[in-house]
């Protein structure tokens, strides 16, 4: 579990395969996460077409080609560093034509530990915003009404700031070692 983990965490890419609706959470959340999105689909109506120009910050791939042995993981692998980071900079640019509101955090950081008994739980890193009174409770209320019984949050973490790298993106590692120093603390 913790070997699956890690490779997607160290991923830059976010698969969106063929018969994938277009407004399917995981465009939304590729996008807010700086995942770069990879669609593969010869003739696809994306959200926000007339404002949004996805070829800034997404690959996009024929069926053919994605159903070619290797390929797909080939073509990625040619994409430079520098290019990832351009992509991940238009993206920032385009994400607030898909945030919806997230009512009053500030920010928020989202991480799956392991758990010995259900494999991975859900756990957030937020920070208030304009010094507004925000309880755990408060923040796993509003998350549970908008995700299925498993991605409810088991625990919340109130914090100054989200670790973000220069191009915007979450950096998972570090709120993985606050995690891990919070939990060493707690331990008699």
């Amino acid at each position: 579990m913790a070997t699956r983990v890690a490779r997607v965490a160290d991923s830059e890419f976010c698969l969106h395969p063929a018969g994938d609706t277009p407004t399917s959470c995981r465009l939304f959340d590729a996008i807010q996460s700086l995942y770069i999105p990879v669609i593969v689909s010869d003739n696809i109506e994306l959200p926000f077409e007339g404002m949004v120009d996805y070829s800034e910050f997404s690959v996009f791939i024929a069926v053919s080609d994605a159903l070619q042995p290797n390929w797909l993981v080939h073509h990625l692998r040619s994409y430079s560093d520098k290019k990832n980071d351009i992509f991940c900079q238009n993206m920032a640019r385009v994400q607030p034509f898909f945030e919806f509101d997230n009512g009053h955090p500030g920010g928020i950081g989202l991480i799956s530990p392991d758990d010995d008994v259900v494999g991975e739980v859900p756990v957030a890193f937020v920070v208030r915003s304009n010094g507004l009174e925000l309880t755990e409770d408060a923040v796993k209320e509003f998350i549970a009404k908008r995700v299925v019984f498993y991605k409810k949050l088991h625990k919340v973490y109130f914090v100054h700031a989200i670790p973000k790298s220069p191009s915007g993106k979450i950096l998972r590692k570090d709120l993985r070692a606050k995690l891990a120093m919070s939990a060493a603390s707690q331990i008699p």
